[in-house]
Formats: structure tokens, C-alpha cells, sequence
């Protein structure tokens, strides 16, 4: 009676039976619709819920050792069988699943230890994590055609099974899904095999078996390495690089071929000796824990065709110092950088929307590189991470974002005409930042969009090719030397708002005209700096506003006094002359006739200080020809000045060229004076530096090296 009124509830269940809060139905449907539902039912031994395409089996109570799964309850297919559904269950010896089931779920044979015997569905596509694990007494098993997924743990612990045949369709095994079968002595394997997890057939007779220097199965897996070298060359051809090199004490250097696609878990993990690994751009993946404490690991570039890193990937890399997250990877995993007792810097692009928790743990000196407004600064914030913005890039700029807006850091295009955008992703573009044009040879015009209010230092400096500069009409600073050396450039209008003219804006510049408004305060800065206004002039642009003049520079340069200083020089004569737009015919010092005047003018000034030969000073006698100066002396046109190095002399740039590059550090306070003498210098370092002084000291080109970080 009990199961005729659950037959009644059931029909109802689906509407097949009518009820009294229900009209009733003129037809009846072949095939009723079944609608998921946590409500249990039972039948004899069975508890039962409804699943999408069927019935899902919950729970059994009975106590039988040979077990046949039905097909169909109350005539409802029976298509899954749910986690833990015979978990711990040490009675049963065999196990019959129908053709209808196409689902197990985890542990749903877990530590069945008397378990021999299982007929699998034709239908499986898949089984589950720790499904069988533990059954120390299962024998056999075979695995149905169609399946493709063996998880993690699946058989571990089975330690009766002594063979198995892993069909064709298979092509992925996780971790430990065969461990410790410790009777397996024969495996086929699906030859279509492309991943393969940690540990897979870890201490098992067959994997103890494989000898070969590399074990390569199924799509060119690479299973195994059995050598003793310090330097390895994975073969051209392998795709996939199992857990061939943990706990490898010999591996320093590593070679991966270009056909290598995945990194898998814990491929080099323990590795203690790996410093040197070269990943090429085909690899898209690296799995959890690939480099964990690879402790001799100093450096790990990525390519950017990366998009996924799994949890604990460099987990314990005590030497690891900086790392560069690849541009297309959208998540940071639990511990990926956990215990990396000197990394510093990890730079996390703005495609990262997730980062999880302890992803830093136990790293104390982690900052971070971030975008602005991302999910990385959100993170540094509420973890209380020190962190900087780091650099993005479109076509023709590298730039930063900040709160404030876009700085242009650098062009890296090759137009002749340039528009610098006035926004990017959205914010405004406020800044052409320090030497962000500098040294350009291919730009002719460039144009400054209204939202910029400041250029940098040396922006626009050196451009062998520009020939037009159109300013931002709401610009406010504009920086020293900001069009020094840009001979090309013949004539720029600056705009009312301008308030701000660094040092040397138009150094070496010559015929340059300026357009300013009269009343201006750039009118004034000019004036201030020996510029003079040439009124009335044809050159001015705008027709409707007569006050818009034309600076020029004529200023006659005073004949130098015995007693002046070099300090004096410095600011009254060579300061002004590189300035100049026309130069009076009495003071070139770019014609071989004036040049000496000029020279020996400075020389006399600076009797008391370091002596600076000239053109007109006496040379130094040639020492007589020996053995020694037969040998031939290789002269180098740069030298590059050690970090930490505090003092320039001059016997550090002995056996030179005559053009001559410095690239000096920041550590550097002194540079002597006489280097100057006999060379044409061109010096690269940072701004705000005694190399950047010298330079404008000396009216020497001077290049930007890296002044922004990430460059």
C-alpha cells in the first residue's frame, strides 16, 4: 500500500496524474518534462531525487555484497549516481551500472575495500575525483570507449590492480589517478592523450619500468626524464611537459621547444638547481605549482601568449627577485607567489580581474605594479601593498594613467604627422611626460591636443626631422630644454596660458621664430631669459590680434672681463648663444673661425678653475713611437660608467673616439671639466642628475636612459 500511495505522489510529481488543486489535462504527454528537484524519495533500498534528464541515486541502505543498480525507478530512467553513494562502504564485493547512468559523482565508490568487481555504463563520458580511491581490492576495470576524462585521484590506492587499458577517447588524466597502484605492472595508454596530471602513475611498477632518458606517451606527452645533466634539451615534438623534473637535484639549464603548448602541475617543482629556463611563445599554460620552490630560480620571463597560471606556480622561489604577470592572464591564484623571500616587483597588467588571497603570503618586500583604477590596486589597497603605476601601450604611445589622467611617456610610432590623442581608455590626456619624443627621427609634425596642460623636459628635443609643432592652446608648463636640438624647427606660437618655461626651452635651435602674445606672461619668462621682441613683424599668425609678436634672440654678447667666473661664462655667454635664433656674425661658435674665440674667452675666465683646452691651445707633443704603441689600440666610442661609480676623471675615457657616449648613473656627483676637451660628447643619464647638469653646462646633447620605470 505504502509504495502504490508513493507511485500516486510520484505521477503527481511529474503530471501525470491528476489532483484536486489541478484542472484536469485532456492529453497526456509521451514524455512528461522532468524539473530538477532536492525533494528525497525512496524506493526499497534506494533514496532518489530528480535530475534534468532523469533520476539522480542519493543514497542506499541496503546490505548485499553484489549490487545491480536498477535502470529505471517507477518507469524514470535512473542516469546518475551522486557523490559519496557508497562511500566507506566495506560490504559490497561487485557493482552493476546500467547503460542509462552517464554520471558518478566524487567518492561515490571511496573506500569500498572489498569492492572487485565493476561493470561500468557504455555511456560514460567521464569519471570523477576519488571515485574508486582506495578500493584495495578491485582487480580489474574496464573503461568504456567513449570516455575522455579520468580525474584526480580517481584509482588512487587500488593496490590489487595490476593492469589497465586507458581507451583512445581518454585525453586527459589528473593528478594521482593511478598513484600508489602498487601491483599496475601493465598500462596501455590512450594515444590520445594531452594532459596529464601530477603524479599520475606515481609508485607504480609500470612507471618504475620506464628507463628511457625521455618517457613520451600519448600526443607526445612528456611523462618522465631519466637523466643526470645539468643541461637539457626537451625534444622538438613534445607538446606537453608532465611532472618530468620534480625533485630533479641535477637540471640547471632548460631548453623547452617551440612545440610545447602546457606547462603541467608540478612539471619543475623542487628543482633546486634550475636557474635557467628558456619558455617559448608557444606555451599558453602553466599549471599549479609548474616552478614551486624552484629555489635557485633568479628570473622567469614569460611570454605574452600566456593566459593562464595556476595556484602555488612559483611558490618558495627564495631567489626570485621580480616578475612580469603576462598580459592575457586574467587571474592570480592562492599562494602563486607565496614564501618568495626577495621578490620585490610583480607587475599585473589590467586584464587581472581576480586575485585571490594569499597570493603574496609570506613575501615581505612584494610591491606592486599596477594599472590605475584596476583590480591589482584595489587589491594592493585593502591588503596594504605598496604599489606604483606601471605602463600600458597603444600602437604609437607607451603611457600611464593616474589620477589626474594620461601622461604620454614615450612615442614609439613611425608617422610623419602626428596627433597625440586627447584621451585613452577614457581619461584625458594631460601630459607629454620627460623626452617623450626625444632623439625621434621620423616625426615632422606633431600636433598637442587642447587637454594637454604640460610638457616635460627635453619632450621634444633632438628630432632630426621635426619641422612643426603645434601646441595645446591650454598649455601651461612647458619644460627645460624641451625642443633643445630639434634644428629642423623653425618657427612654434605659444599660447596665452602658458605660465611655465623651464631653462633652455629652444637650445641650439637655430633661425627659430617665436609667436607670443605681448602681454603674456611666456612674453615675460622669454624677456627674462635675454630673448628681445621684434615688433611689426610679417611673421606674425594672427592677423586679428596685433599684440601676438615675434621673439627673436639678438642679443650682443659683451666682451668677457679678466675676473669673471666660470660660473659667469656659463650663464652669460654660453647659456644664451645656444639659445640664440640669430646669431651675430661676431660671437658663431659653430664656424671654425669663431670657434676658438669663443674657447679661449672661457679659458681665460676659468684661470683659477679646471683648465679646458681649445682649438687655439698649443697640442700636446706626440710621445716618441715605441715597441708598446705598435700594438694597435681598439678606441671606443661608448663607455658605459659602472653603477655606484661617484666620480668622472679624465683618465676614464682614455682610448676613445673623438664622438664620444657617456651613460652615467645617478650615483654619479663629480664629473671633471677637462673631459669635455677633445671629444664631442653625447651624454645619456636620468634627469635631475650631475650628468644632466654637465650637460647643460657644456651645451652637450643629453639623452634620457630610462628615466620612467618598466621602460
Amino acid at each position: 500500500m505504502k509504495k502504490i500511495g508513493l507511485l500516486i505522489v510520484f505521477l503527481m510529481l511529474f503530471g501525470l496524474a491528476p489532483a484536486s488543486a489541478q484542472l484536469p489535462t485532456p492529453t497526456l504527454l509521451p514524455t512528461p518534462t522532468l524539473e530538477p528537484t532536492k525533494e528525497i524519495h525512496e524506493f526499497s533500498n534506494w533514496e532518489f531525487i530528480t535530475n534534468a534528464t532523469g533520476l539522480t541515486i542519493t543514497a542506499y541502505h541496503g546490505n548485499e555484497k553484489s549490487i545491480e543498480i536498477p535502470e529505471e525507478i517507477y518507469g524514470i530512467r535512473v542516469t546518475a549516481l551522486a557523490d559519496n553513494l557508497f562511500k566507506s562502504n566495506t560490504t559490497i564485493q561487485s557493482v552493476f551500472i546500467p547503460d542509462t547512468v552517464t554520471s558518478i559523482g566524487s567518492y561515490a565508490f571511496h573506500g569500498c575495500t572489498s569492492l572487485k568487481d565493476v561493470r561500468l555504463p557504455a555511456g560514460l563520458t567521464r569519471i570523477d575525483s576519488y571515485t574508486f580511491r582506495y578500493c584495495a581490492a578491485l582487480e580489474k576495470i574496464d573503461l568504456p570507449d567513449g570516455l575522455t576524462v579520468i580525474s584526480g585521484y580517481s584509482f588512487n590506492g587500488c593496490i590489487n590492480l595490476a593492469s589497465v587499458i586507458i581507451p583512445d577517447s581518454v585525453t586527459s588524466l589528473g593528478d594521482n589517478s593511478f598513484a600508489d597502484c602498487t601491483s599496475l605492472e601493465s598500462i596501455i595508454i590512450s594515444k590520445n592523450i594531452n594532459y596529464v596530471g601530477a603524479n599520475a602513475f606515481g609508485n607504480t611498477p609500470w612507471f618504475d619500468a620506464q628507463t628511457d632518458e625521455f618517457v613520451i606517451i600519448g600526443n607526445n606527452l612528456l611523462l618522465k626524464w631519466n637523466g643526470s645533466n645539468s643541461r637539457v634539451d626537451i625534444p622538438y615534438g613534445v607538446t606537453f611537459i608532465a611532472d618530468a623534473f620534480q625533485d630533479n637535484p641535477y637540471v640547471e639549464t632548460i631548453t623547452i621547444p617551440s612545440s610545447v603548448t602546457r606547462i603541467g602541475p608540478t612539471a619543475f617543482r623542487g628543482a633546486v638547481n634550475l636557474s635557467n629556463i628558456d619558455i617559448p611563445d608557444s606555451v599558453t599554460r602553466i599549471d599549479t605549482g609548474a616552478f614551486r620552490e624552484c629555489r635557485s630560480l633568479r628570473e622567469i620571463n614569460l611570454p605574452d601568449t600566456i593566459t593562464y597560471l595556476g595556484g602555488n606556480v612559483f611558490r618558495g622561489c627564495e631567489k626570485l627577485k621580480n616578475f612580469r604577470v603576462p598580459p592575457k592572464v586574467s587571474a592570480i591564484y592562492g599562494y602563486i607567489f607565496a614564501d618568495c623571500s626577495v621578490l620585490t616587483d610583480v607587475v599585473i597588467p589590467a586584464n587581472v580581474t581576480v586575485i585571490e588571497d594569499y597570493a603574496f603570503n609570506n613575501s615581505p618586500f612584494i610591491r606592486l605594479h599596477v594599472t590605475y583604477d584596476s583590480e591589482a590596486e584595489r587589491y594592493a589597497l585593502s591588503h596594504n601593498l605598496p604599489y606604483t603605476y606601471y605602463l600600458q601601450q597603444t600602437k604609437d604611445f607607451i603611457y600611464s594613467k593616474n589620477d589626474d589622467g594620461i601622461q604620454i611617456l614615450q612615442y614609439i610610432g613611425n608617422l610623419y604627422d602626428v596627433e597625440i590623442p586627447s584621451e585613452i581608455d577614457g581619461y584625458p590626456v594631460n601630459r607629454i611626460n620627460t623626452a617623450a619624443f626625444q632623439n625621434n627621427s621620423v616625426a615632422k609634425r606633431v600636433t598637442v591636443p587642447n587637454s594637454v596642460t604640460t610638457i616635460g623636459d627635453w619632450a621634444f628635443s633632438y628630432m632630426d626631422s621635426l619641422e612643426s609643432v603645434t601646441l595645446s592652446s591650454k598649455l601651461k608648463s612647458l619644460g627645460a630644454d624641451a625642443f633643445t636640438g630639434s634644428v629642423g624647427l623653425k618657427r612654434i606660437s605659444l599660447p596665452k596660458s602658458l605660465e611655465e618655461i623651464g631653462a633652455e626651452p629652444f637650445a641650439g635651435v637655430d633661425q627659430l621664430e617665436i609667436v607670443v602674445d605681448e602681454n603674456s606672461k611666456a612674453a615675460v619668462i622669454l624677456t627674462e631669459m635675454g630673448y628681445k621682441f621684434e615688433t611689426g613683424s610679417s611673421f606674425v599668425e594672427n592677423e586679428t590680434n596685433p599684440e601676438e609678436q615675434k621673439i627673436v634672440n639678438n642679443i650682443p654678447v659683451e666682451p668677457f672681463e679678466e675676473e669673471v667666473s666660470s660660473d659667469n661664462i656659463v650663464s652669460e655667454t654660453v647659456v644664451p648663444v645656444t639659445m640664440t635664433t640669430e646669431i651675430p656674425t661676431e660671437i658663431v661658435v659653430f664656424t671654425e673661425t669663431a670657434a676658438p674665440t669663443v674657447a679661449v674667452v672661457i679659458e681665460e675666465s676659468t684661470a683659477t678653475s679646471t683648465p679646458v683646452p681649445t682649438a687655439t691651445s698649443e697640442p700636446t707633443a706626440a710621445p716618441e713611437p715605441t715597441a708598446t704603441a705598435l700594438i694597435p689600440v681598439e678606441l671606443k666610442s661608448e663607455i658605459n660608467i659602472p653603477e655606484g661609480t661617484t666620480s668622472i676623471t679624465v683618465d676614464m675615457i682614455e682610448n676613445t673616439t673623438s664622438d664620444l657616449t657617456l651613460i652615467i648613473p645617478d650615483s654619479v656627483t663629480f664629473i671633471d671639466d677637462s673631459i669635455v676637451s677633445g671629444h664631442v660628447l653625447t651624454i645619456v643619464s636620468s634627469t635631475n642628475t650631475e650628468a644632466e647638469r654637465f650637460a647643460r653646462k657644456w651645451d652637450l646633447k643629453f639623452l634620457i636612459d630610462k628615466w620612467y620605470e618598466g621602460k
